[in-house]
């Protein structure tokens, strides 16, 4: 037996099952929107986190380091949020400054030290936009706090306020000094010198 079907029921027999197949559709989009195990359609959120280049580091190592004045310690924040507080000595370099930056300051940084990148915690990327920008200019030891600003904080640490450094000049060298030790350890200073002055 053969079902022979004319054009006028062929079309609406395929006009119900593009509507049920379409019907179906929304109902899975919605289902796996609205479900705590629904399959993200673009990807998860860490899909597009910036990736580290270079590797973490952990409180109780950056704490020694800040003790023994064995880094510098880049913070990655807004300028703001640098003025209200960060790590004592520590250079305000958001990601931003990167490309104005590199053809001046940044060649005065001696590659061989150590640089440590933080920003307010493991939600933000710019310390690791920071380190990967560093790693690309070579170098070599960096590391990302990503605990950063709030891990700090919340351990009780000394903090400063005020404001930043002026960066830009192309004249300018970073060294590191280790003083006198404080209740804390051995502190240390970055001091940013300017040729002729």
């Amino acid at each position: 037996m053969k079902v022979v079907l004319h054009n006028g029921e062929f079309r609406r027999q395929l006009i119900r099952i593009l509507i049920i197949v379409l019907l179906v559709s929304l109902w899975a989009v919605l289902f796996n929107i609205f479900s705590s195990n629904g399959i993200s359609f673009i990807g998860k959120e860490e899909d597009f986190r910036v990736k580290p280049k270079t590797g973490d580091i952990f409180l109780q190592s950056v704490r020694e380091k800040f003790d023994y004045g064995l880094a510098i310690f880049v913070d990655c924040r807004s300028r703001e949020q640098y003025r209200e507080g960060h790590i004592p000595g520590a250079l305000s370099i958001t990601p931003l400054d990167m490309d104005e930056m590199s053809m001046g300051f940044l060649h005065h940084c001696t590659p061989d030290l150590e640089y440590i990148t933080y920003c307010d915690g493991t939600e933000c990327d710019s310390s690791v936009i920071v380190a990967n920008r560093f790693k690309a200019m070579g170098y070599d030891n960096v590391h990302i706090f990503f605990g950063g600003w709030i891990e700090w904080i919340k351990a009780g640490f000394p903090i400063e306020q005020g404001e930043p450094l002026d960066l830009n000049n192309n004249n300018g060298t970073v060294n590191r000094e280790l003083s006198e030790q404080d209740e804390f350890g051995p502190d240390y200073e970055i001091d940013y010198e300017v040729e002729g002055e």
